[in-house]
């Protein structure tokens, strides 16, 4: 039996909830936006999603609406994985359509490296860089009485240039790193292959070239409010603001450096404190702590994910170890702040437990994974270019991902895997503490295996 019909047979015991898209065109990335409670108790996530279509084809921006399974998942009786008429995984639903277009927008830039939306309250903005260079911003609202375009990914019709509110030129070559400011609506971030990042105001408009015939000409131009171009010496990939204040961002590249840049420092060419330099790696990704902004995580091509402390990066304070090739993504858990989440460019996705690094563990246990291993996800076959938690408490554990195969997937591993870690974590700490205050208190032999 290979692998993967092994992994299918055996999805009802390890996931609550698993939901398996084959979309028409592959993506590099995906953002959950939001849950919503949805019909006859069902939730309704949204997401966005971008097209990595090469050569002539075009490439869309995708606002999906997907069914969930609601927070527990689905029921014990519904986990056997099979192929329906519009996916695969779990039954639910009844047989309504799960994955439904709400809006969809064409970007003729080339492939779409990342699509991201304005988190700040009462923002409808988000943005898409481009193997061209250029970034797009667009309006992502949808009327309540809109309704689908399409109860699938493989539609023709219209091409959304009415939403383009404008284009970024900043970069000479391909962008790679988008992200919004968590104070401000219309500020954002890209990078890009040219070593540099960039910063924009869309209140401020130093070029505005609107008038033109089309929808898509009349979007107005806009050139960086400032451009940072000494701090890398190759690509940056990736470049995330700071949690804690509005002013910083942080950025990782090809070169092995993660830097922390400060806005407010006029003279660019030392607005920026290289806090790690790895020449052994070369980053793809950095994700913070949102409820320890001092943490940071990346990824990049060597096999190691590693943690690192801001405040003195001078070698990481874990590398954890499980991927067989390098991580394409990073990302910390909305509402723990000890998850963290991993995509391999091995197909597999990683959930770390960061509470149990540097725990003692059997000879047995260690053959599975080192101890901070939670989970690991074996439902993609090809390199995984993007994940993303759940933004909502109630699905806190549930993960969406996608790989260069066309493959989306939604899922939630068991809960109770971190249940059985959270008891044996409390009678270690028992059985310590009565050992600590009567060292004659022998505990009976046992064995738990996590």
């Amino acid at each position: 039996m290979d692998e993967r019909k092994s992994w299918q047979d055996n999805t009802g015991l390890l996931y609550e909830f698993l939901n398996n898209y084959s979309c028409e065109w592959p993506a590099l990335s995906l953002e959950w936006l939001s849950t919503q409670p949805g019909s006859d108790s069902f939730p309704v996530a949204e997401f966005l999603l971008g097209t990595c279509a090469d050569g002539p084809r075009e490439n869309y921006v995708y606002l999906v609406d997907v069914t969930l399974g609601g927070p527990h998942g689905v029921s014990m009786e519904n986990r056997e994985y099979g192929v329906r008429s519009d996916r695969m995984g779990f039954e639910y639903g009844e047989g309504k359509p799960v994955y439904n277009i709400r809006k969809r927008i064409h970007i003729p830039l080339g492939e779409i490296h990342r699509a991201r939306a304005s988190r700040v309250e009462g923002s409808l903005l988000a943005g898409c860089v481009c193997a061209s260079g250029e970034s797009i911003v667009f309006d992502r609202s949808v009327p309540k009485d809109t309704e689908p375009i399409d109860a699938g990914l493989r539609i023709k019709e219209g091409d959304g240039h009415e939403s383009v509110v404008a284009r970024l030129c900043g970069h000479d070559s391909a962008a790679w790193g988008l992200a919004w400011s968590l104070f401000d609506g219309e500020q954002l971030l890209t990078s890009s292959d040219d070593h540099r990042i960039c910063t924009w105001n869309l209140h401020k408009s130093p070029h505005d070239t609107s008038g033109g015939k089309s929808a898509w000409k009349a979007a107005k131009t806009i050139t960086p409010v400032s451009t940072y171009s000494t701090g890398h010496t190759k690509a940056v990939q990736c470049v995330i603001p700071h949690i804690d204040h509005p002013a910083m961002f942080i950025s990782a590249g090809d070169d092995g450096q993660i830097c922390v840049w400060d806005g407010r420092i006029s003279d660019h060419e030392h607005a920026f404190f290289p806090v790690v330099k790895d020449p052994t790696d070369a980053f793809n990704a950095v994700s913070q702590n949102k409820f320890k902004a001092h943490l940071l995580a990346t990824g990049g091509t060597g096999t190691d994910v590693c943690i690192w402390d801001i405040r003195n990066c001078g070698y990481p304070l874990a590398r954890l170890s499980h991927h067989d090739k390098g991580s394409n993504a990073v990302a910390f858990n909305e509402h723990r702040d000890y998850l963290l989440a991993s995509a391999g460019a091995e197909g597999k996705v990683v959930v770390w437990d960061l509470r149990d690094i540097g725990k003692e563990q059997s000879a047995e246990n260690a053959q599975d994974g080192p101890p901070e291993l939670l989970f690991v996800h074996q439902g993609h076959t090809t390199a995984v270019q993007d994940i993303c938690w759940a933004p909502d408490e109630e699905h806190e554990f549930h993960i969406s991902s996608v790989s260069d195969n066309n493959e989306w997937q939604l899922w939630s591993y068991v809960r109770h895997m971190l249940c059985i870690k959270d008891t044996a974590r409390r009678l270690h700490a028992v059985i310590s503490c009565t050992h600590a205050l009567y060292p004659c208190f022998v505990p009976l032999s046992c064995s738990l295996v996590v």
